[in-house]
């Protein structure tokens, strides 16, 4: 025998199913969404590397030591930091999808043979991603039967091949032949009086022909770039989005809060220099 209840108890038995599931959900989500999303979004530090030598009498402003690098990477570790892709940033700027709780971007400018030689068995070694961009023109030089030294190549093609192949590694664009700082552009930023149509057609050759290069072979197209120098102009940004770039690196230092897909250009880096401990080139950065 079955029992029929008034249509108001059912309706309010049913309410009550709906606020309880809907109370569940929420507190569900809320216990698994990983802490350090909100709606503001979320800090990014990025570091820029350039050079790795083990000669003492190179290090500098842009060169420091494989001991140094590696020092850094088992120190964000022990502070319980993540390296992430530059594919990751922007997954998470267009479709909020998770990170780490305290994810860090290292970055690679120029494309030098001691990337291969050092960085990339010290970030296989630690477990670690970087973004390695490079500049076209002298990895078709250094592709070719010529002098090289590693205080001063550039990676060949065929070890760009070999790091894209990898999971810890993501190369991407630092133009073709536009890493210039007192030639006739200053990097790829927008000459004096320059028509925006000159300008698109300029930007859009060199990058674009790089782009083709690196998506020949290695059969992926970088969605990253590099300023040359930091010479960013507000009028590079829409050209780069027609080629596929999401994400550009400048050189102001700072950190970035990434919060939409248009927060991901220009993001600000802070340059690793030799001279100072992990722990106090970091100190100021992590706080």
């Amino acid at each position: 025998m079955s029992i029929k209840l008034p249509y108001k108890i059912l309706s309010g038995l049913a309410a009550v199913i709906l606020v309880a599931c809907l109370c569940f959900y929420s507190e569900h989500q809320i216990k698994s969404a990983p802490a350090n999303q909100s709606a503001e979004g979320i800090a990014v530090p990025v570091i820029m590397y350039h050079h790795i030598l083990e000669q003492s009498k190179r290090w500098g402003d842009y060169v420091i030591s494989p001991t140094q690098f590696q020092n850094d990477l088992k120190y964000l570790k022990e502070q319980g930091y993540t390296t992430v892709s530059g594919r990751q940033i922007i997954d998470y700027a267009e479709r909020r999808t998770p990170l780490p709780k305290k994810p860090i971007l290292i970055t690679f400018d120029d494309g030098y043979e001691s990337s291969y030689q050092y960085a990339y068995p010290i970030l296989k070694e630690e477990n670690c991603k970087a973004i390695i961009s490079i500049i076209g023109k002298y990895s078709d030089y250094y592709s070719g039967s010529v002098p090289k030294d590693i205080s001063y190549s550039h990676m060949n093609w065929g070890q760009i091949k070999e790091l894209s192949e990898s999971s810890f590694i993501e190369i991407g664009n630092h133009t073709y032949d536009l890493h210039e700082a007192n030639g006739s552009r200053k990097g790829c930023r927008i000459n004096k009086g320059e028509s925006l149509a000159d300008y698109h057609a300029a930007l859009s050759e060199d990058i674009g022909m790089l782009q083709d290069k690196i998506n020949i072979i290695t059969k992926i197209k970088p969605v990253t770039f590099a300023y040359p120098f930091g010479f960013y102009c507000k009028e590079s940004e829409p050209i780069l989005k027609q080629m596929g770039i999401k994400l550009t690196l400048g050189c102001e230092e700072g950190i970035t809060t990434v919060n939409s897909a248009d927060s991901l250009y220009n993001m600000k880096r802070y340059n690793r220099a030799h001279g100072k401990s992990s722990e106090a080139f970091f100190k100021t950065i992590l706080s």
